[in-house]
């Protein structure tokens, strides 16, 4: 008695992921299709490799955020003007990065687009601040990636021992009399481009 019914709840449990699973990939195609549309797309062939490594992740990342330069990025791809560059390790890129480094770095991107000079970002853990806040470990992700790169000029200077108060709240002993600032690199430059939703080509 036991086993019919065991198998048939493992079907149904197929059944939902295949149903997940359809919706998810269902909402990636209309991203792409809907950026092809309104970007006035006439599409060419997409390098082989870049196009696998697209689509055996995009289809399936459930961070819509994320899914979102998924499709973009294909889009980007596929675009017969060619006025986006598409590396080959830009697929890869994209698949070892947060919702939130995605956002970090699109920031960067677009101030360093007004200010048309390299955009710096600092360690900012207050939550009184509206900038874009990530951990140490992101930072070092970011870096790892060569997205983002230390600013030379504004090495932290570590000279101050902090308090007892602050020692006994889980302060460092030491604090920096300064932060250390980043560099988005040309490499993190040409990767959010790529990542972005292609212009009206009309």
């Amino acid at each position: 008695m036991i086993a019919p019914v065991a198998e048939e709840t493992g079907q149904m449990g197929k059944d939902l992921l295949r149903y997940a699973r359809a919706r998810i990939q269902l909402r990636f195609f209309e991203k792409f299709k809907q950026n092809c549309e309104h970007a006035h797309i006439n599409l060419k062939h997409v390098n082989l490799p870049v196009l696998f490594d697209i689509l055996q992740r995009g289809p399936i990342e459930e961070d819509e955020e994320l899914q979102t330069l998924w499709a973009n990025l294909l889009a980007n791809a596929a675009d017969s003007r060619g006025e986006v560059s598409i590396r080959k390790e830009f697929p890869q890129i994209l698949s070892q990065i947060s919702s939130k480094e995605a956002a970090y770095l699109n920031e960067m991107f677009e101030v360093m687009e007004k200010a048309e000079a390299y955009v710096v970002k600092t360690y900012d853990y207050s939550e009184s601040d509206d900038t874009p806040k990530l951990d140490p470990v992101s930072y070092d992700n970011l870096q790892r990636l060569r997205l983002i790169d230390s600013n030379p000029e504004t090495i932290p200077a570590v000279a101050v021992t902090a308090s007892l108060e602050e020692l006994r709240a889980g302060a460092s002993r030491y604090k920096n009399l300064t932060e250390e600032t980043y560099l988005l690199t040309f490499l993190g430059r040409a990767f959010v481009k790529a990542c972005k939703a292609p212009k009206d080509g009309s």
